[in-house]
């Protein structure tokens, strides 16, 4: 009995562990990457990143010429928790451009929830990454959501035991998302088929990030930032 007790219990014990008791419980915004050259008004255009591990580990390289480019964000953090303080400094910093990502960390746990808890924690992460992308319309950004990126390149029992029910929680919390007009969803599981692209198996290395700007490339535009 107690061994049958233990193989139950450890999905819920690995889901706990990777999902929120390594968060730091301090609210960090990152620094600005860096100041880019003026653009043709004079001022450069600015673009905030925000949201959790995915944007506090992008790469301090040179902005793209013309913007300025700052991060803000907590590794490990929920959607519900990032909503309230992002969504306040997105009114304050009022960007040309916000590239939001958030909401695997909330997988992490609603993959172990079912029924109505698991509907009921969809909805609530669902509305907070919607009420951020909501501030970033309101204070005249366009705004690109990237949709969660699910588990890859990890061992068969992680992918049994968490990865599998995670990826499902995100398809999940994806589908349920609501977006403001004029926000656009950008998933970025298929700009990296295959092996190289992680760090880890949730993280991007380089040559990830690097895929995820290019991306992102057309929407650099200030005169169309707010269209």
């Amino acid at each position: 009995m107690r061994l049958l007790a233990l193989l139950l219990a450890l999905p819920l014990l690995a889901a706990l562990a990777y999902a929120g008791w390594r968060v730091s419980a301090l609210w960090a915004p990152a620094p600005a990457l860096a100041s880019a050259s003026a653009g043709p008004a004079g001022a450069p255009c600015r673009l905030l990143l925000a949201g959790d591990s995915l944007i506090t580990r992008w790469p301090r390289t040179a902005p793209p010429p013309g913007w300025q480019v700052q991060r803000l964000g907590r590794a490990g953090a929920t959607a519900t928790s990032l909503a309230a303080p992002i969504s306040a400094a997105i009114a304050r910093s009022r960007p040309d451009l916000l590239v939001l990502h958030a909401g695997g960390n909330d997988a992490a746990g609603i993959a172990f929830l079912w029924g109505p808890p698991r509907r009921a924690a969809i909805a609530r992460s669902a509305a907070a990454i919607a009420a951020m992308a909501s501030a970033g319309r309101r204070a005249g950004a366009r705004v690109i959501l990237l949709t969660p990126l699910p588990p890859a390149d990890q061992p068969w029992w992680r992918a049994l035991l968490i990865g599998q029910r995670q990826a499902r929680a995100m398809a999940e919390l994806a589908a349920a998302t609501p977006l403001p007009p004029g926000a656009i969803r950008l998933d970025p599981a298929p700009l990296l088929p295959g092996p190289g692209w992680r760090a880890d198996h949730l993280h991007l290395n380089a040559a990830g990030y690097a895929r995820i700007e290019a991306a992102l490339a057309p929407y650099l535009g200030c005169a169309t930032a707010a269209s």
